[in-house]
């Protein structure tokens, strides 16, 4: 029998929520079969307590479920939430020093990670390192990221925030060793066409559903049609409330109710979204609809008899349990045409489908009203899903494109830039203690006046080039290894460092650069800096505020140094390079431990001229639209506070409307528009930068 852990902050019936009715039935099919079933459960206190105390007893064979709490497991740790740039970091960050307790406590097979808020960053980060978890396997389950919800929803506001949850979920699911999804038209429609490449393989696992809610007897009075679900626009309720008044017109005696909780999201500002919808009810209609709000499973049943049929139009759906529980309840169904119903639900076999039209629904719905032959013939004429989790579970995978152990390392060329001193000689103590015998250390220092110097031309500046010994070195001596580490004079890196990120790159050709966090001698304090620039390389020339980021990128053995760098990118020759990586496939690691120490540096402004450059002459579409998308909130802050200093966590969202528009830009084909785009974001940057001083975050 195997050991299967699920990450979450949702687990019914503790909790709302669709992720938490998977994992719920995943749990008692998994424990049904023998296997044991371990819970790391991001919830507070008195939550956990309920589910460790009361709910987890009611899993058939609870003995063989257990629960962590994720706070009480990071209580310890010297971090918090006030040392990351933003709150789903530091949960991804807690998630994964949970997982890693976890994982040398009870030795998982396979841990699973949901796609939304990208919670599985660092732990897959760590993996992909070599740093831990290397006898379990992670997964990330399709369930609907963030990104992919703004995308669809007609309500998304656009904000700095989401854009870096964004990025965090993109991260997680290009590293995760499988991913699983429910069905191949939601895989292949609704979510594969706004990722990038992902490294692991994608595997079928279809929901399970072991509770079925029971419709025990039947009434004449079957007068309802019913909606089930949150009332939010993703769900379609506008386009169900639509058509419900358009068939009341021809049929007063049909009753509506709208079973859910209310998003409180309206469109028009309303306090509930049920207050909007009842905006659009004619008065004389208004007495038809009944707004009952979430339901327990015993209400569900009680109302299921006077239940003639159920809609869901929803816009967007991964699976949708609540159509699947009164599908299964025998309760016929409308659905709309979506991907996530396209494989289960087929018109007139065991369903109705419309085409998303309020004028479609309304047919529909006044065609299955009158029509009792049809409704008998599509009360559950047939199982679907049948193939629930499939076999991943009972055979986790052993394969992995994550390769495991240390491989020949690769060489490295070490370049500190600087003067020769105290500082200096700090640096260079520092990789003395890095056992490594094919590691060559070069000195440039900066091109002073002295005509007689040979010089090259690196990173828009004249460098002399220098051997430990202090021997002057022809620009075309140095030649690159497999790998290239660009410090300062005064930094000091961890042997762990130099070792872990050579051995990365050595086994794996999907990585092109590794990094670490940096500790920074500030001189009030210390500080850690983390921002997730292996998630978010296209903000390296805005958020990072240095041009060297003590990278060990990947490059092409016995190269001339003076050749690696763009020279037309100047100063941001380095960032042009890790884009250049980036756009083959070749994408970062940031090792999530403070392995590079260094002294605080003045704020670092590219050019015009050279940002130009780097920016025209990527490749990554990728890059460029993350960057529109950007920009859009941008827009949006500086017309909202007409330029004010603008803060990260402070800054309003953006109105609907500018969300619209981005999603247009993302989804264009070309790079012209998102050019245009990261231009007019450079230049709205710059003119804050000039009128407010140091810009701290964008």
């Amino acid at each position: 029998m195997k050991r299967i852990c699920f990450v979450t902050h949702e687990i019914a019936p503790t909790t709302w929520g669709g992720c938490g009715v998977l994992l719920y039935n995943a749990a008692c099919m998994l424990l049904r079969k023998g296997h044991e079933v371990i819970f790391v459960l991001d919830l507070p206190h008195d939550y956990f307590d309920r589910f460790q105390g009361v709910d987890r007893l009611r899993f058939p064979n609870p003995e063989k479920c257990r629960a962590y709490h994720a706070e009480s497991i990071v209580a310890r740790s010297d971090l918090n939430e006030n040392s990351f740039p933003f709150p789903s970091l530091w949960k991804a960050y807690r998630i994964h020093l949970a997982c890693k307790y976890v994982a040398e406590r009870e030795k998982p097979d396979l841990i699973e990670f949901h796609d939304f808020l990208g919670v599985g960053h660092y732990a897959l980060t760590a993996k992909a390192a070599g740093l831990c978890y290397q006898a379990t396997h992670l997964a990330v389950r399709l369930h609907n990221s963030i990104e992919v919800m703004d995308i669809h929803s007609s309500s998304a506001h656009l904000h700095a925030h989401n854009h870096f949850v964004h990025d965090l979920e993109r991260s997680a699911l290009q590293l995760a060793e499988t991913i699983l999804y429910p069905s191949p038209s939601y895989l292949r429609e609704a979510y594969q066409p706004f990722y990038p490449l992902w490294f692991g393989r994608v595997v079928e696992s279809q929901s399970p559903l072991v509770d079925v809610p029971s419709k025990n007897n039947y009434s004449d009075e079957d007068h309802v049609i019913l909606f089930y679900g949150r009332i939010f626009s993703m769900k379609g309720v506008d386009v169900f409330v639509d058509a419900a008044v358009e068939m009341l017109r021809r049929y007063s005696e049909v009753r509506f109710v709208l079973a859910g909780y209310d998003s409180r999201e309206a469109p028009d500002g309303s306090l509930t979204y049920e207050q909007f919808l009842r905006r659009k009810i004619p008065s004389r209609f208004q007495s038809a609809f009944e707004f009952v709000g979430q339901l327990d499973r015993l209400q569900v049943e009680s109302l299921l008899p006077r239940v003639r049929f159920a809609v869901f139009p929803n816009h967007y759906e991964s699976f949708c349990y609540a159509a699947h529980e009164l599908y299964a309840a025998g309760i016929p169904v409308i659905v709309s045409n979506i991907p996530g119903f396209r494989d289960v639900f087929r018109h007139e076999e065991n369903a109705l489908v419309f085409d998303g039209t309020v004028e479609d629904l309304a047919r529909q719905m006044m065609r299955l009203w009158n029509d009792h032959a049809l409704r008998q013939r599509l009360i559950f004429p047939y199982p679907v899903a049948t193939r629930p989790l499939g076999d991943i579970y009972d055979n986790p995978p052993r394969d992995s494109w994550i390769v495991r152990g240390d491989h020949a390392s690769c060489s490295l060329l070490v370049c500190v830039i600087g003067e020769e001193g105290a500082l200096f000689q700090e640096t260079i103590g520092s990789l003395e203690r890095v056992h490594k015998s094919d590691m060559r250390i070069v000195h440039l220092r900066p091109a002073g006046s002295t005509k007689d110097e040979a010089c090259g031309w690196v990173l828009g500046q004249l460098f002399q080039f220098l051997s430990l010994e202090g021997d002057a070195l022809l620009p075309t001596e140095v030649r690159t290894g497999q790998a290239l580490l660009l410090l300062r004079a005064g930094d000091r890196v961890a042997p762990d460092f130099i070792r872990v990120a050579c051995n990365t790159l050595a086994r794996q050709p999907q990585i092109g650069f590794v990094g670490a966090w940096h500790r920074v001698r500030a001189a009030e304090k210390e500080c850690i800096e983390n921002f997730p620039f292996d998630a978010s390389p296209e903000l390296l020339p805005f958020l990072s505020g240095k041009m060297l980021h003590r990278f060990v990128v990947r490059t092409l053995p016995d190269r001339m140094l003076i050749d690696v760098f763009d020279s037309k990118a100047g100063a941001c020759g380095e960032i042009a390079y890790v884009w250049s990586l980036d756009a083959q496939g070749q994408r970062g690691l940031i090792i999530p431990e403070p392995l590079v120490e260094r002294g605080e540096e003045p704020h670092a402004v590219p050019r015009l001229n050279e940002l130009s450059a780097l920016i025209l002459r990527d490749t990554s579409y990728w890059h460029q639209s993350r960057l529109a998308r950007l920009l859009v909130w941008y827009v949006g802050y500086a017309r909202a506070h007409r330029f004010p200093h603008p803060s990260l966590h402070e800054a309003p969202v953006v109105e609907p409307r500018l969300w619209r528009l981005v999603r247009r830009v993302y989804t264009m084909p070309g790079y012209a528009v998102a050019r245009n785009a990261a231009f007019a974001f450079y230049r709205l940057w710059r003119s804050l930068d000039r009128g407010y001083g140091k810009t701290n975050a964008l």
